[in-house]
């Protein structure tokens, strides 16, 4: 069955959730190897729902960035992964 934007668009909101209870002084940290890990998956699980999107406007995976992201900027990616998501959102599902 294939993946479709809704699906991943409901799981991106939850990570954006959970980012939003973390504590100021933890936003700053990087992120765990789990979390760096989910996050590439919400990427790849989002680009694969919507092939038609220009690949420019994806925010970078983790790897691209060598880990040198910190939870508010993971928090920043999740909100453009929801945005573009939101484009493909079917509402007759």
């Amino acid at each position: 069955m294939a993946i479709n934007a809704n699906q991943v668009a409901a799981q991106v909101a939850g990570a954006i959730r959970a980012l939003e209870k973390l504590p100021a002084k933890e936003r700053e940290a990087r992120p765990s190897t789990t979390f760096a890990r989910n996050y590439n998956n919400l990427l790849s699980l989002s680009k694969e729902s919507m092939p038609e999107v220009d690949e420019r406007r994806w925010p970078p995976s983790l790897e691209e960035m060598v880990c040198d992201a910190r939870y508010t900027e993971i928090h920043a990616f999740l909100e453009q992964l929801g945005a573009i998501l939101h484009e493909g959102y079917r509402y007759d599902l």
